[in-house]
């Protein structure tokens, strides 16, 4: 059937109401993705974070274990 002739069929208010509804599901649904967007990038950005505090306290503490290694290497002597 023809967008025309389907139109017609219903009254003017019912089309209307139907395009009201569908801008405000359109916006709701855009609105509600950018929010997850933005929930999963600074959940990305908070991961990368912590993986790079992750790597400075590894370093941090292989630097520690080689230095008391040199130190027990001293006392042995």
């Amino acid at each position: 059937m023809e967008t025309s002739k389907l139109i017609a069929r219903f009254p003017p208010f019912l089309i209307l109401l139907a395009l009201v509804c569908a801008a405000i599901g359109g916006g709701l649904g855009l609105g509600a993705g950018a929010l997850i967007g933005d929930q999963l990038q600074g959940q990305e950005m908070q991961q990368q974070q912590q993986d790079e505090q992750i790597r400075r306290n590894q370093a941090e503490l292989d630097r520690q274990r080689q230095e008391l290694e040199k130190i027990k290497r001293g006392s042995e002597y």
